[in-house]
């Protein structure tokens, strides 16, 4: 293998493993180099755990699952694309769209495969679903093929016709047979309730559009007499207004 210049490597490798490759770059005045690593691995391989699926329908019957398909192969993890050719009314859903790395659960991927013929015409069809990985050793293919029977052929007509039995009548006379009537009851008459009638209402003599009026007598109001008036406080003086107390009597000397 070699390295062109535009720096992508070119060639085909013949060896598996893991190879230490020194690039050097130099244009006459300074120089660089650098070390990549360049891992060859076998090319993947792709396995499905079917190969033909044929079902037979009925014209115009409804959406159905066609099944799971288990994909694997190697190497772990390596991508892959699925492919319908020339059939829109097969669908196919994929649940990752690689192959399950080591010490997982699964050891497969899974494709659910959906089958819509309600609009096919009656007759065959087929379809294939193509896997491929990039740089692949195979590319599996798996063909499906649906029958659509017409919807009419399906079930035979049934026609319907009435059963034609003979109308037969018998006679039978027995001797010594008296007619038997039954007693004549006599009920009583229904009894009789009677009729209510309504008292007609008198007419007023007055035009009915007048308006009756009633004057209610004024009540008799009686006030309370007046309460009396209080007597007037007596008018109070300033003190230098107050004449000044009388002095006391002085005392007559003996004689």
């Amino acid at each position: 293998m070699a390295i062109d210049h535009r720096g992508a490597w070119v060639g085909t490798p013949t060896e598996l493993g893991e190879f230490s490759v020194a690039v050097e770059v130099t244009d006459g005045c300074f120089r660089r180099m650098t070390t990549k690593t360049l891992r060859v691995s076998p090319a993947p391989i792709l396995s499905v755990n079917a190969e033909k699926l044929e079902f037979r329908i009925i014209q115009g019957a409804p959406p159905f699952d066609a099944g799971l398909i288990q994909v694997s192969g190697a190497p772990e993890e390596t991508a892959y694309q699925l492919d319908v050719l020339d059939a829109p009314w097969l669908k196919a859903g994929i649940r990752e769209g690689a192959l399950p790395k080591a010490g997982r659960a699964f050891v497969s991927d899974s494709v659910r495969v959906t089958i819509d013929a309600e609009k096919l015409p009656a007759g065959t069809h087929h379809a294939t679903l193509r896997f491929s990985a990039w740089r692949g050793a195979n590319a599996p293919e798996l063909r499906y093929t649906v029958h659509v029977a017409p919807a009419v052929s399906a079930f035979p007509k049934v026609e319907w016709k009435p059963l034609l039995i003979p109308e037969r009548h018998t006679i039978v006379e027995v001797p010594g047979v008296a007619d038997i009537t039954p007693p004549v009851v006599h009920r009583p008459p229904p009894p009789v309730f009677p009729k209510y009638i309504p008292k007609p209402k008198p007419k007023p003599s007055s035009p009915s559009n007048w308006i009756r009026s009633r004057v209610l007598p004024i009540p008799k109001v009686v006030l309370p007499p007046p309460a009396p008036a209080k007597p007037a406080a007596p008018e109070r003086t300033k003190p230098s207004a107050m004449p000044p107390p009388p002095e006391p009597a002085k005392p007559k000397a003996a004689h």
